[in-house]
């Protein structure tokens, strides 16, 4: 599998190596409600850990292929409390048949809120639903579902 363009993303939650702080509040965005948690880039000052130089990663898992969104743009689709938001959209830039399509989620502070359905919509109108376990970012016990990257976030 090899990463696919999608646009859709309403929030920056990544503070990339090259921002100036700490505090890093002006160079992205909490990612759970309260928290003042982001997620950073690796060679960040004074941190040892990171996401990705160039936010791209294989999951140990199954070895799928994964490339984060550009750290100093909105990066993820945020449906939280803070943005208001209970569902979203992501779109395909290139529409195109797949066989298999891989995403990453998290959720924080409950692996409760972590179920959600997901649904791709076809260009003849059809759609298909299913549903996703998005783990907690932090606290994931689930033995059941990998985890494909973790220990990479700070306070802004």
């Amino acid at each position: 599998m090899t990463p696919i363009s999608v646009t859709g993303f309403n929030r920056d939650v990544v503070v990339e190596n090259t921002a100036s702080g700490p505090p890093y509040t002006g160079a992205a965005l909490n990612f759970n409600s309260g928290e003042n948690n982001v997620f950073y880039q690796t060679n960040l000052p004074g941190k040892t850990r990171g996401l990705p130089l160039l936010g791209n990663f294989t999951n140990a898992a199954d070895g799928t292929i994964f490339q984060l969104q550009p750290y100093i743009a909105n990066n993820v689709l945020d449906l939280s409390p803070d943005t208001g938001l209970t569902s979203g959209t992501l779109f395909l830039a290139s529409p195109k048949i797949y066989d298999l399509i891989a995403i990453v989620a998290n959720s924080g502070n409950s692996d409760a809120i972590g179920s959600a359905s997901l649904t791709l919509h076809f260009n003849d109108g059809t759609t298909f639903v299913t549903n996703y376990y998005a783990p907690d970012w932090f606290n994931n016990n689930n033995a059941l579902y990998s985890i494909a990257l973790q220990g990479l976030n700070g306070s802004i």
